[in-house]
């Protein structure tokens, strides 16, 4: 697949990328209205147990995916686009647990729940709506820097200056002992001295270093597309890769990994010409080993990872792929935010304790369980 660049600035035509990666905008407004009409009509009378949702869940998550699946059937890297990214976004972070019966919902009540689908169609829409103006042009600068050539040689000190960096903030709080390092990946998310305090401290800008570590994998892709064959410098890069995400995973952040992972497969996936079967059976297999790798940081991230040699004596906390209870507490919100007091004006917070803390607003004290 050749793209014709335009004129100097080297980028392909917008009408091009139209007709080779095609969004359909007015038909993902349809389908969404349909998915979320759908899925309050679809609302059971008691929706506390799990899996009463699924109805809803599946008629949602049909609503939000039959767009970017048409689209996806002329060129399977459309699905690549900014766009279908965001609208498929709602279905693994707020209905997979829906789908999967993953936890019942408990003090949120009907109403509520029909905004909490009404919300999710509402930003999908936003989406849809978005992609109808004609976007704003990029700097000249940020053009620029996307255009230059990353050579095997320059990514390759890229990734050793980048993992020096992000490495900096562990080995400098285990006082550059790697004995200690290693020590402290065994150990649960709150004892390794890296963490973070509750209130912060003045080292803690040694957090932000940790995001140069965040580049590797893309990185390391790109060297690996770059380079002719497998060399010493691909394997370094590797190995780094592999260094700093266990030291990023010890922190339990799923999100994390699953980012700078997934950043890697994306650079892979829009480097290839064409999505062929095999390539896209390399995206299925490494998405759910991604997604099986996020599960078992789940499972060890309160008790370290050297809960792994007794693994086979303890069960598995959960049974089901977890996301977390985002649309729990999506209905929840719902269900606060037009209970809102009145507007403070001059009176301010006075204050907040750790349960039933006495707020001062509107001239009235409330009590808050927080």
């Amino acid at each position: 697949m050749q793209l014709e660049t335009a004129p100097i600035l080297g980028f392909p035509r917008a009408a091009q990328l139209r007709r080779q990666y095609p969004i359909y905008p007015f038909l993902g407004l349809g389908t969404t209205f349909m998915g979320t009409w759908a899925a309050i009509s679809l609302l059971p009378i008691n929706p506390d147990p799990a899996g009463a949702l699924f109805n809803s869940a599946l008629a949602m998550t049909i609503g939000l995916g039959i767009t970017p699946a048409i689209a996806a059937l002329r060129n399977p890297q459309t699905i690549l686009r900014a766009e279908h990214l965001l609208v498929l976004a709602p279905i693994y972070w707020l209905l997979l647990d829906l789908l999967q019966a993953a936890y019942n919902l408990k003090g949120v009540d009907r109403q509520s729940l029909e905004g909490a689908f009404i919300a999710i169609g509402l930003f999908v829409a936003g989406v849809w709506i978005s992609a109808l103006v004609r976007p704003w042009e990029l700097p000249k600068a940020v053009r620029s820097a996307a255009t230059h050539t990353l050579t095997a040689p320059l990514l390759f000190r890229l990734i050793l200056m980048f993992f020096s960096i992000g490495i900096f903030k562990f080995a400098y709080a285990c006082k550059f002992n790697p004995l200690l390092m290693v020590f402290y990946l065994g150990q649960n998310r709150w004892a390794a001295p890296w963490a973070r305090g509750a209130l912060g401290g003045t080292d803690a800008f040694l957090d932000h270093l940790s995001y140069f570590g965040y580049l590797l994998p893309a990185l390391t892709v790109l060297l690996a597309l770059r380079s002719r064959k497998f060399n010493a410098r691909l394997l370094v890069s590797i190995v780094l890769t592999l260094i700093m995400a266990v030291f990023l995973a010890q922190g339990g952040g799923r999100r994390i990994i699953g980012v700078i992972f997934g950043a890697g497969l994306l650079c892979w996936i829009l480097e290839q010409r064409t999505l062929n079967l095999r390539r896209f059976l390399v995206v299925i297999a490494s998405t759910m080993l991604l997604l099986t790798t996020m599960q078992y940081m789940l499972e060890f991230r309160g008790v370290g990872f050297q809960a792994l040699a007794n693994r086979d004596r303890q069960e598995l906390q959960y049974k089901h792929l977890h996301v977390d209870d985002n649309f729990l507490r999506l209905g929840q919100i719902v269900s606060l935010v037009p209970k809102t007091f009145p507007f403070v004006y001059e009176n301010k917070l006075l204050h907040a304790g750790e349960t039933h803390s006495p707020v001062l607003l509107a001239g009235k004290t409330h009590e808050f369980r927080l």
